[in-house]
């Protein structure tokens, strides 16, 4: 998710822009709304782009002919803006033949000659009252986690005041109360501030909330500036980065279970409840065998022309994949041609494919690792209607994790 460092960095990237008058737009049913309008201003809160147009026309109200179109980046989007003689060599190659999401050309009153462009990728735009553009970054502005007039105070107000029942992990998600905070954000931010993801917003003193909020605006900040997440301690990790204990946990948690929470279980204690006497387990806690398995893997393998460290450890994506979910190693010299398994001294399923590695983010046993046949885990949307693979079912040896020392991560 684009958070809102990087939907500000964004809203800054168009500023060359303002002044100049649109052209032309590549979607046909923004074209009537925008044709010939000035971008007269941009402005943004939280995750949310506004780019506010106004009418070019005589004799008409320049208020009146206000029309604001509002940009969200979703997961992955991103936004450009270049000189139209240039053409896209100021996108990265590896971007350029994503499909745009809007185009808009823009040309400039003094120079009819000097033309700009600016593409979306990723992203989604809908038009709406520049009336309500501006009331609503007025209205948030103060608790915006890249604003300038940042309020940790306004924050801490609006959560006790609407979230008070809610565990503070949802309570920072929500974009009415802390706007800009997503999911990296707010995972860092609480473990910066040693609050457990689970703890109640009610049960909170001022002081630990307080150091929440202050928390997630220096991560956000930090972010902001250099254009890249400062570094994570939690965040899709084994082995927690600030006491280096393999105690990280991962979770989906909260009112939306499409985002996983990290949190460490020796920094950010959750007070332990009467009626739950057993502890969950550990990430990555090995469990006790009577009978030991050969586990044991080829030494590290080396790219022959660059070297070991040249490695990356990555896992095959493609749904209808014979592979699919395997775990392979590649070189990242370009083009260097060296490719090699990396689950080779996995088991064998009764399906006699290689188990595939997976990661438990369930309640109890989040953060660990197992393996399980890996055509039990494809679904419907896949193209199968009906359960696949056999039942096997592991939970991974320390030996089979090793191999692959910091390279394994959660999301990977």
């Amino acid at each position: 998710m684009v958070e809102g460092p990087g939907a500000t960095r964004n809203s800054r990237k168009v500023q060359p822009a303002i002044g100049y008058t649109v052209e032309s737009v590549g979607q046909e049913h923004l074209q009537e709304k925008l044709q010939d309008k000035c971008l007269a201003e941009v402005i943004s809160v939280g995750k949310e782009v506004f780019l506010l147009f106004t009418s070019n026309r005589e004799g008409e109200d320049s208020q009146e002919g206000e029309t604001a179109l509002r940009l969200h980046f979703g997961m992955s989007g991103c936004l450009y803006l270049y000189q139209d003689d240039i053409g896209t060599n100021s996108i990265p190659t590896w971007r350029r033949n994503t499909p745009s999401s809007l185009k808009i050309y823009l040309v400039s009153p003094d120079d009819p000659i000097s033309r700009m462009c600016l593409e979306t990728k990723d992203s989604t735009s809908n038009l709406l009252s520049a009336r309500v553009a501006r009331s609503k970054v007025m209205r948030l502005s103060k608790r915006d986690v890249c604003g300038d007039g940042f309020d940790p105070l306004a924050v801490m107000d609006a959560i006790v005041n609407k979230r008070s029942d809610a565990i503070i992990s949802d309570a920072i998600l929500d974009q009415d109360r802390f706007p800009g905070v997503g999911n990296i954000i707010k995972i860092e931010g609480l473990h910066r501030s040693k609050v457990h993801p689970k703890r109640i917003v009610s049960t909170l003193t001022r002081d630990e909330l307080q150091a929440v909020v202050s928390s997630c605006r220096r991560y956000g900040m930090g972010w902001l500036s250099s254009g890249r997440a400062p570094a994570k301690a939690v965040y899709n990790q084994t082995v927690c980065g600030t006491c280096s204990a393999p105690s990280v946990r991962m979770v989906k948690l909260g009112d939306d279970l499409s985002r996983t929470t990290f949190w460490c279980e020796s920094c950010q204690p959750l007070e332990r409840r009467k009626e739950n006497k057993e502890r969950s387990a550990p990430a990555v806690r090995i469990l006790p065998r009577t009978k030991p398995l050969n586990t044991t893997a080829k030494a590290t393998p080396c790219c022959p022309q660059h070297g070991a460290s040249s490695l990356l450890l990555k896992r095959v994506k493609k749904t209808n994949s014979v592979n699919r979910n395997r775990l392979f190693r590649l070189c990242k010299v370009r083009p260097c041609p060296y490719f090699v398994w990396a689950d080779n001294h996995f088991p064998k399923c009764a399906c006699r494919q290689t188990a595939t590695l997976r990661v438990s983010k369930t309640e109890r046993t989040g953060g660990r690792w197992f393996l399980s046949c890996r055509n039990a885990a494809a679904k419907p949307s896949d193209g199968y209607s009906t359960p696949r693979g056999c039942k096997f079912f592991a939970w991974a040896e320390d030996a089979q994790l090793k191999p692959f020392g910091n390279s394994l991560t959660p999301l990977l």
